[in-house]
């Protein structure tokens, strides 16, 4: 429980007879441990019960997930405890601890993450919090000296560090159905928005403004032919703060000569092309870069065998999803 040392007083007699009545009291003090045994055992036991109902009854992932540091913090003897999990890969840390001074959390957090956990300090217990969908991060236990901790400590470790990845996996399993119910949502919106869109350039906007909605990106341009000039006019743009009418300047997108944007005007196909730092046509990697995109998705709109116009969606950060 976190204090400087402990006393231990141990006690044995040498293997000689013994009398009847000292029988008697060695098998009462022999007793007496196992009943301690069991009551121990039965708090462990109670403890994890509780922590499977917290699972099933919580509504709140962070009360849940502090609620498993709390406890084991209660089952394994140490003077920190640390739980540092994230929902999905690259999404935000959830981090719980007790006996850490919040400032000196994120050195650990990254000391947590960066070495394999067999290659620990002795006086730290780290197990994965891992289930079969997904490894989320790290539970941690700090001891106060140098020893390293029990098997049975461990177990328990590994029992809590389960709980909060089945109490993840049911979390990211919600969030994801979220997800999928509100991509439908968009996509059914959008086809009842153009449906009854009256104009192309009306169609334009509800494309633009229904994309992110879908997709996570920074921007989407919705370009659309004109079969006159055969450049590309750039009918609607919408960012991360919504539908902008700043970047409709540069109207036009002249196609260059023998590109892949060419190639579509006499040769129209639905297949998309992705443009970041190694992939992609020389002039729209420096175009696309010129404007801060780390990477972005072009989308051919094709109607039969005809060239319509083309959907741009962009990223500042990180690669675009594969939807």
């Amino acid at each position: 429980m976190g204090a400087e040392h402990c006393v231990y007083r141990v006690k044995w007699s040498p293997s000689l007879p013994v009398a009847d009545d000292q029988v008697l009291a060695d098998s009462a003090e022999q007793v007496n441990a196992l009943r301690g045994q069991l009551d121990a055992m039965k708090e462990h036991v109670d403890s994890m019960f509780a922590t499977a109902a917290d699972l099933i009854a919580a509504d709140d992932l962070d009360d849940v997930l502090a609620r498993i540091t709390r406890r084991a913090a209660l089952e394994v003897r140490a003077i920190r405890y640390l739980l540092a999990v994230r929902l999905h890969p690259g999404g935000d840390l959830h981090c719980h601890h007790k006996g850490f001074e919040e400032e000196g959390v994120a050195e650990y957090v990254d000391r947590v993450f960066a070495a394999d956990p067999a290659l620990q300090p002795e006086s730290w217990l780290v197990v994965p919090v891992r289930s079969n969908r997904r490894d989320y991060g790290r539970l941690l236990a700090i001891s106060g000296a140098r020893q390293g901790f029990l098997p049975q400590e461990r177990e328990l470790f590994e029992v809590y560090a389960r709980y909060a990845a089945s109490a993840l996996d049911g979390a990211s399993a919600l969030l994801e159905a979220k997800e999928r119910g509100d991509h439908a949502s968009a996509l059914l919106s959008l086809a009842r928005a153009l449906a009854a869109a009256g104009t192309s350039d009306e169609i334009a906007r509800r494309l633009a403004g229904a994309v992110p909605l879908v997709v996570d990106c920074d921007r989407v341009v919705v370009y659309l032919l004109d079969a006159a000039s055969g450049e590309l006019a750039r009918c609607a743009v919408t960012t991360r703060e919504g539908p902008s009418g700043a970047e409709m300047e540069a109207k036009a997108w002249v196609p260059t000569p023998g590109g892949p944007l060419e190639r579509l005007l006499t040769n129209p196909s639905d297949k998309f092309l992705l443009v970041d730092e190694h992939r992609g046509h020389p002039r729209l990697r420096e175009l696309f870069a010129t404007e801060g995109f780390v990477a972005t998705v072009l989308v051919p709109l094709v109607g039969g065998e005809s060239f319509l116009g083309l959907l741009s969606v962009s990223v500042f950060e990180g690669q675009p999803g594969s939807g």
